[in-house]
């Protein structure tokens, strides 16, 4: 683990991806000097969700805030989404309230095949707390204040602006304290996808 701290998100983001060579590293952002970022690369980067400790945490313990968790494709999303419920299912961490004929899921899905009334169902629940973890796709998208106090990305934008944009909701308000951030590219997973024209290598 390589830690840092760079002059601003520009710079941070510049790093990401580099030669696409492994490294971990830890940075603080002087703009937003709450969050902490925690950047995997490489190979030995975590291939499935599940082989994060935040995420377990954000699961098996009582946090403030919500857990985002950014995919670039539904079906990614899907995959993430099935496997958390697994998860919780195996581990006991699925509540059945007494008067209520659906289970009290700690996860949720959002995205764009969604329908309005799902959407809305969901960005209540999750502005509610009553979500822990919600994996999203650009369907989150700008404008919905999320109470988001840890943010990980699995699977870096193509354009630096996509991936500033996605985490920027993490540790605002309500929930302006101390932030984490979390960005994960394992190529074997989600590939070299960043655009010959891109600034991030």
């Amino acid at each position: 683990m390589h830690s840092a701290t760079v002059q601003d998100s520009e710079m941070l983001f510049q790093l990401v991806g580099r030669k696409n060579s492994p490294w971990t590293k830890q940075l603080i952002v002087p703009e937003r000097p709450n969050l902490t970022y925690f950047l995997y690369h490489g190979k030995q980067a975590p291939e499935t969700i599940l082989q994060l400790p935040s995420i377990l945490k954000s699961l098996e313990e009582d946090e403030p805030g919500i857990t985002l968790v950014y995919v670039q494709s539904i079906q990614e999303g899907s995959d993430i989404f099935v496997a958390l419920l697994k998860y919780c299912e195996e581990n006991s961490l699925i509540n059945f309230p007494a008067k209520d004929l659906h289970p009290d899921l700690p996860v949720a899905f959002l995205h764009s095949s969604l329908t309005d009334k799902k959407k809305s169902e969901i960005i209540e629940r999750a502005i509610a707390c009553k979500i822990k973890i919600l994996v999203a796709t650009s369907a989150a998208g700008a404008g919905v204040n999320l109470p988001v106090v840890k943010f990980v990305g699995w699977g870096l934008d193509r354009q630096a602006s996509g991936i500033i944009q996605s985490q920027g909701r993490t540790a605002r308000n309500p929930f302006t304290g101390e932030g984490i951030v979390i960005w994960v590219h394992n190529p074997k997973i989600h590939g070299r996808r960043l655009s010959a024209g891109s600034q991030v290598r």
